[in-house]
């Protein structure tokens, strides 16, 4: 029993010696910390002191860019075939009270909406494009910005107008007019 109490006191001590000696790292780390705050608060003070000397001089400062009201989507993947494309370009909106017959039982009208958009540049047929956002301007105006995600291959015979179907937020796109424009801002042709 000797033996077991000075094991005892031994762990004892050790766990004594190992508290103390991590207390004092914290106290030592805490004073850096407040040495180091101290001297952040006194460079922050010398640069608010030169700023208010600048005042009056022409920066070459720019205010933040508006953020832009988006709409959430998902691009829609036809697993057994596309649905025809239509014969001209343009943007069909298909809502629960507005869409073809046949798109009944395709769409989930009472959770979403469904946005198709088909353009007609020349130079784009045989493309993919991909909505890359959705973004509601003034005037009732909404603009889906795309990118060219794939191009033509050279064994494409008949090149097809690119378009695209998306599912959309219920009721936030109607009454909308809309344009559709590339990543770098170059309009694309809805007619």
């Amino acid at each position: 029993m000797n033996v077991f109490k000075m094991c005892q006191a031994f762990l004892l001590m050790t766990f004594l010696i190992v508290v103390s000696a991590c207390s004092s790292e914290e106290t030592s780390t805490t004073e850096e910390l407040d040495e180091g705050q101290e001297v952040v608060h006194e460079e922050m003070e010398e640069n608010e002191e030169s700023l208010e000397s600048e005042e009056g001089t022409d920066s070459q400062a720019v205010a933040p860019s508006a953020v832009e009201e988006t709409v959430s989507f998902t691009r829609i993947r036809w697993t057994f075939g596309s649905p025809n494309r239509k014969p001209h370009a343009g943007i069909w909106l298909y809502t629960d009270e507005d869409h073809p017959s046949e798109k009944a039982d395709t769409f989930d009208f009472e959770e979403s909406d469904y946005l198709l958009y088909q353009v007609s540049d020349e130079e784009l047929r045989g493309h993919d494009l991909h909505a890359k956002r959705i973004v509601l301007e003034e005037n009732d105006t909404a603009k889906i910005v795309v990118e060219i995600f794939s191009e033509p291959s050279d064994s494409d015979e008949y090149l097809e107008m690119p378009r695209q179907y998306l599912e959309v937020e219920k009721d936030v796109l109607r009454g909308k007019s809309f344009n559709v424009e590339l990543e770098d801002g170059t309009p694309l042709s809805l007619q």
